[in-house]
């Protein structure tokens, strides 16, 4: 006798569906979302109920979208059931959304829709009931009643996707979802939220979150960052996306964080707002984010990619090309996209390092002067006094002296030039600042002072702090009443010395 050669295992598959592609509650959720968006629902609720240590908890998603017939609403809980398959106009493609994503995370998904109060129509789908059945199916939607819990935010028409026995769910992942939901909602939908759309966890609304940093409607306003450069667009033939009527585009941007506006922060602050291991690009689809990583990026990921964001859209006609899956949380670029894309993103990327570098060394490089300053001018009056006929160089300007300070209050300036020179420092008496210059041209500044205050503020503060001193020292003690005699000698020393440096730190020989 011949068994039965349907294409699937009615019971396997689905138990099978279960462990399908979502990488955790919120990108299931997210399906449901999608859902409501697809059926133009301004308004979406999700509302955490009870707790998984009594088994009552409890997820429903109800929004005010335009509602299903009875028709539509048991399709809808077939996979593949969607009137739209492949549809390249929303943001849903196969029908498979509902069905998976429910009971990906739980064991019964109940769906309820309306186009009218009236006319309230409910259907479900339970794995244990599917498995007890040879021939499975989406039972027939009835007309019921909206559950008392949820009518308060029933509008004229719309849908409520509940989910019962939530099987997957820890105490401490249920205590810790309404957070995830917002953080990940709120950058997942973050423009349609811009343009409306309210979400709310619990009766809170989602806030959009802005990965670049660059929207003013954002969790964090105050962070002022700057697109770096124009939007860059790809133009796509549509020969090469399956034969689209338009050529579609993709769209390219970068931001460069402020560097000097949250340097300052604790590392844990950075980490909370998102900068911190925050370095990837934005992969947009049809104004819903699918994925974040780094993505067309030919270089290694440092800590100093913390500090730009990319983002790219494109339409669905791409889908090939960024290889979306039906889940829509991941992309998968073919290797023709990532070759068109990976050498200009990766040129901007190293740019933008580059400038954060930059700008960490210039912080670096001013609290380590600040910091020096600081000692070197408190700790100035256990040293002689230098000779008041030092203080004051014949080519100052005389119109700073009204607004200097006593003689007697020393301070110290470390100043960086490009010295036509070839000692590796000079020092200047300026009223009463002991200043000392240093040569940007001299391997002392390249080999030794560069390295040692670049790198971690933290070590540039510490190590670079003391060598800064070390060379403040070294300029007060030349600006001492020396006779001319001795002046010579010193200069003669430090010529020397500068040399020897140059030469042991890998400069020309002879010099």
């Amino acid at each position: 006798m011949m068994t039965s050669a349907s294409i699937v295992h009615p019971h396997r598959f689905v138990q099978a569906t279960r462990d399908s592609g979502y990488r955790d509650i919120a990108s299931a959720v997210s399906e449901l979302i999608d859902n409501s968006l697809q059926a133009g629902a301004t308004d979406i609720d999700i509302l955490l109920t009870g707790e998984p240590d009594n088994s009552d908890a409890t997820i429903a998603v109800v929004d005010n979208g335009s509602g299903m017939p009875p028709s539509v609403l048991r399709a809808s809980l077939r996979f593949g059931g969607s009137d739209r398959f492949n549809d390249r106009n929303g943001l849903g493609r196969f029908g498979m959304g509902l069905p998976n994503s429910s009971l990906n995370q739980s064991r019964r998904v109940e769906v309820y829709s309306w186009r009218g109060y009236s006319a309230v129509w409910h259907t479900y789908l339970d794995i244990d009931q599917l498995a007890s059945k040879d021939e499975p199916e989406v039972p027939i939607p009835l007309r019921i009643r909206i559950p008392q819990p949820y009518r308060q935010l029933a509008s004229v028409t719309g849908t409520i996707v509940l989910w019962n026995r939530l099987d997957r769910i820890t105490q401490r992942m249920w205590q810790l979802l309404p957070r995830r939901l917002h953080r990940r909602l709120g950058q997942t939908y973050r423009y349609y939220i811009w343009k409306g759309i309210t979400i709310r966890v619990n009766s809170e609304v989602v806030k959009a979150i802005d990965p670049l940093f660059i929207h003013s409607e954002t969790v964090e306003p105050w962070i002022h960052a700057e697109q770096y450069g124009e939007t860059i667009r790809y133009e796509f033939a549509p020969a090469l996306t399956g034969g689209a009527i338009d050529n579609p585009i993709v769209e390219v941007t970068f931001s460069e964080l402020p560097v000097k506006q949250l340097a300052e922060l604790s590392d844990n602050q950075k980490r909370q707002l998102g900068v911190v291991n925050g370095a990837g690009v934005s992969i947009v689809r049809c104004d819903r984010e699918i994925d974040y990583g780094w993505f067309f990026i030919d270089k290694r990921r440092e800590n100093y990619d913390d500090w730009w964001r990319c983002e790219i859209r494109f339409s669905p006609e791409l889908d090939e090309m960024f290889g979306v899956t039906h889940t829509k949380q991941g992309a998968r670029p073919a290797d023709k996209l990532r070759q068109m894309l990976k050498d200009d993103l990766t040129s901007i990327a190293r740019e933008l390092n580059r400038r954060a570098r930059a700008s960490h060394y210039d912080l670096a490089q001013g609290r380590v002067e600040r910091n020096a300053s600081r000692v070197a001018t408190l700790r100035d009056i256990y040293l002689p006094p230098l000779a008041s006929s030092y203080d004051i160089e014949e080519s100052i300007d005389t119109s700073l002296l009204s607004s200097a300070d006593s003689l007697s209050d020393m301070k110290y300036v470390l100043l960086f030039e490009e010295l036509d020179e070839k000692s590796f420092y000079r020092t200047e008496m300026c009223l009463n600042e002991v200043r000392i210059v240093l040569n940007c041209n001299h391997e002392f500044f390249r080999n030794i002072y560069q390295p040692i205050t670049s790198g971690k503020p933290s070590n540039a503060i510490g190590a670079g702090k003391h060598i800064a001193l070390l060379l403040m020292a070294l300029a007060r003690t030349e600006a001492m009443d020396w006779t001319d005699a001795d002046r010579d000698v010193l200069c003669r020393f430090r010529h020397e010395w500068s040399r020897t440096i140059s030469i042991f730190c890998g400069g020309h020989v002879p010099w």
